[in-house]
């Protein structure tokens, strides 16, 4: 699979070396597709870290070669190998990680992994959870809303209202709500579980779900609902549809008899995006200046999905070809100068610039902070340890595991994985503060019902 990997990637570069974009691009879209699929069929997990990966950073790339708007730029020799030493490190540090495994469970002679999973949560934790952090996330915008005196989906004409609603660590616990779909997905799985999934219970789960959408809403910010969905859709997946056979029975039995339900699910969300765009004062205007397509004529709904998927690769590129020096670790370790306060008090000590093409699109890839921090040496030694953290995953995952909190913990990294293409999430003070929490609540769960055992 490697192989054909290299061989692909490579002649996608002569390709597009004699101007034959469509060809390299749907290579490559085709590639990725293709590395999706052969890890799926390996594990039989469609959510499988690595799979999600080639998705999520190789598909939008082979997007990127097709070159539609004025604002891309042919990349340099230097950016492919680049893009090409990511995936191929992932690929090596996940194939190592399973070598060593596969080593000692010979030596140990353990038994196989288990296939059929019976979960078992704790009903009262996992719903005091989730009114929690409803509680915690609507306080905090409360808060946040009286401290700056306005609501982002109530301003006009100010694109970057979400980003100005901000309070120094206490927006990182507003955010919280896109964790809450996640979680109500457990509380359904628990109910159902034990034949009480009623009218009472179904009108909880769905008020969770609509209260982190309301949220996305009040703030405008289309990337904090779509993250909020993805938590929705993966956790509905490991919890209901162990393997790949159970989703494909589970689509053709139920997706089917209800494709009503299915379209007019696709058209709110749709509708949801449009109203964010139009309250955050992105007319088609205003768009199309800031997109600068080669054809005039693409619809908005056909240029804005490709910017969202294919920007952050043209960032990355303007930015290898710009830097002046490594910030040897001042991008990466971020959320370190952040919560430990060293970025109040030193500010201009950790300040960086920013290498991208317009102020409007700052899209700039999972590698991009590794690049600028310590070029191809970060790229490789953080993809494979990248590798070897997916497959520890995905073989916990494997296994019965009754604590809930791990599967938040997973599909987090899986929804951080398949938006690969948008930003390097490890380097942001909120993925950490996510992951702070849950870590937390993994090991009090643990506690608890250790204590509640004996």
């Amino acid at each position: 699979m490697l192989l054909i990997y290299c061989i692909t990637f490579f002649i996608s570069i002569l390709l597009m070396k004699y101007n034959m974009n469509i060809i390299a691009s749907v290579l490559m879209m085709t590639l990725a597709i293709f590395l999706y699929l052969c890890d799926v069929k390996k594990t039989k997990n469609i959510l499988n870290l690595r799979g999600l990966f080639s998705l999520g950073f190789l598909f939008p790339y082979g997007m990127s070669l097709l070159k539609l708007s004025n604002l891309s730029n042919d990349y340099s020799l230097k950016t492919y190998l680049t893009i090409f030493t990511t995936y191929f490190s992932i690929y090596l540090g996940y194939e190592f990680a399973s070598w060593h495994e596969n080593t000692h469970k010979k030596d140990d002679n353990k038994t196989e992994k288990i296939i059929e999973i019976n979960y078992s949560f704790n009903e009262k934790f996992i719903y005091r959870t989730l009114v929690s952090f409803m509680m915690i996330s609507f306080i905090c915008f409360i808060i946040e809303a009286i401290k700056l005196k306005f609501i982002p989906i109530l301003i006009m004409n100010t694109p970057h209202a979400y980003s100005t609603f901000h309070i120094f660590m206490l927006h990182y616990f507003t955010t919280l709500y896109i964790l809450i779909p996640a979680i109500s997905m457990i509380y359904m799985y628990i109910k159902i579980k034990q034949n009480q999934f009623d009218t009472i219970i179904k009108l909880r789960v769905i008020c969770a779900i609509l209260f982190s959408i309301t949220m996305s809403i009040l703030l405008v910010s289309r990337a904090q609902l779509i993250s909020s969905i993805i938590n929705l859709l993966f956790m509905f997946i490991i919890l209901f549809v162990q393997d790949i056979k159970k989703y494909i029975n589970f689509f053709v039995s139920h997706i089917k008899k209800n494709i009503e339900i299915v379209v007019v699910a696709s058209i709110f969300i749709f509708v949801l995006l449009l109203l964010i765009t139009i309250r955050r004062s992105h007319s088609v205007e205003y768009l199309n200046s800031i997109f600068d397509m080669k054809n005039k004529n693409i619809p908005i709904f056909i240029t804005q999905p490709y910017m969202y998927f294919t920007q952050g690769f043209e960032n990355l590129n303007y930015m290898i070809n710009n830097l002046q020096q490594h910030s040897y670790g001042i991008k990466i370790f971020m959320p370190i100068w952040t919560l430990s306060f060293i970025k109040l008090f030193f500010p201009a000590h950790i300040q960086f610039e920013n290498y991208i093409i317009k102020e409007e699109l700052t899209n700039t890839t999972i590698i991009y902070d590794l690049f600028v921090d310590f070029g191809f040496i970060g790229i490789i030694i953080v993809s494979i340890l990248i590798g070897i953290l997916f497959y520890k995953l995905q073989q916990n995952l494997s296994k019965e595991n009754n604590n809930p909190f791990f599967y938040i913990l997973y599909i987090m990294t899986a929804n951080y994985t398949i938006l690969s293409f948008f930003q390097p999430f490890f380097s942001l003070t909120i993925t950490w503060t996510y992951y702070l929490v849950i870590i937390i609540l993994y090991y009090l769960y643990n506690i608890l019902n250790i204590e509640k055992d004996e």
